[in-house]
């Protein structure tokens, strides 16, 4: 069973005039590659038996081109991850799918479907909330068209970026330019010394409300732990939700009218253009008022954080 995001996230969109971005979800796109014949994903990791992986199988055996990127887990102790990914590389190559495995970290959720990009804030999950964007502007789906076959992170528009450096530098300029508005961030982790966790100490500092939301899977790290205490600390209200329904590792920000969304972490992103990873800005009031209620679910089902 795949969960689909709340009513209200399914036609908030933003328009331009070469293409517009909405929300959607993973159910609309996996009816997407049901009657599609050009497709190609990227995940951090994917599931054998789960819808996604089923989709993608049946769209391949149908006489589709089914092209799926898979790379190493980069914090992965036990080895589950890796595990899982070689599981489903399997799969998926004795059902015709070609998969391009590689050695780094691939943690751009996005596909290409005959001419839409889309996006996830987690892997195409069948459990719990997720937040998808279906993109048609012709600029953005040729780029990760690009991203998707050769690995490159340094695409960076005005408002879309497909590296970690990028993606998280969209979302420090909203934080940094958002004045006498409440701040509501959610992300899987924050760590010290990201710009994120820099901007939301700085908007602290200057006053605004700042509401966070982590997940409790990375309370383990050290980083983490001294970010979230420091955090706190500068008056950032902050609350821990559950990993595995999706109401602590979503990864979005809303600033009154203005959202930011993407699969980067609050994390140190790295050098250069960092790991394949999306983010996304947006002047639509619609998507960031179905955020903002998102945020809001989220908020009333996490926990108080206690240092």
């Amino acid at each position: 069973m795949v969960i689909q995001p709340l009513q209200s996230l399914r036609h908030a969109s933003g328009r331009s005039e070469k293409g517009s971005i909405r929300l959607s979800s993973t159910r609309q796109m996996i009816d997407a590659i049901g009657v599609g014949r050009s497709i190609a994903l990227s995940a951090y990791t994917l599931h054998a038996g789960s819808d996604i992986v089923s989709a993608l199988e049946h769209a391949a055996q149908n006489g589709a081109e089914v092209h799926v990127r898979l790379g190493k887990a980069v914090s992965d102790s036990h080895g589950d991850i890796d595990q899982k990914n070689a599981a489903v590389i399997d799969e998926l190559t004795r059902h015709r799918v070609i998969v391009t495995q590689t050695d780094s970290l691939e943690h751009l959720k996005a596909a290409v479907v005959d001419g839409k990009a889309y996006f996830d804030d987690r892997n195409w999950t069948a459990n719990g909330s997720e937040t998808v964007i279906v993109d048609s502007r012709r600029a953005d789906v040729k780029a990760v068209k690009a991203a998707l076959r050769d690995g490159d992170a340094s695409f960076h528009s005005r408002d879309l970026a497909l590296g970690k450096v990028g993606a998280t530098r969209l979302e420090q300029d909203l934080i940094s330019s958002t004045k006498r508005s409440t701040l509501e961030v959610q992300t899987e982790t924050v760590t010290t010394a990201s710009a994120v966790e820099d901007e939301l100490l700085l908007a602290a500092r200057r006053h605004e409300r700042v509401r966070l939301i982590v997940s409790d899977d990375g309370r383990k790290d050290p980083g983490e732990r001294a970010a979230l205490r420091q955090l706190a600390r500068n008056g950032v209200e902050i609350r821990i939700g559950d990993g595995y329904s999706g109401t602590g590792n979503e990864k979005f920000c809303v600033a009154g009218e203005r959202a930011w969304l993407g699969s980067a972490n609050a994390s140190w992103a790295g050098k250069g253009h960092g790991s394949l990873d999306w983010g996304l800005r947006t002047n639509s009031r619609a998507i960031a008022d179905a955020l903002h209620h998102q945020f809001r679910d989220h908020w009333n089902d996490s926990v108080r954080y206690v240092a």
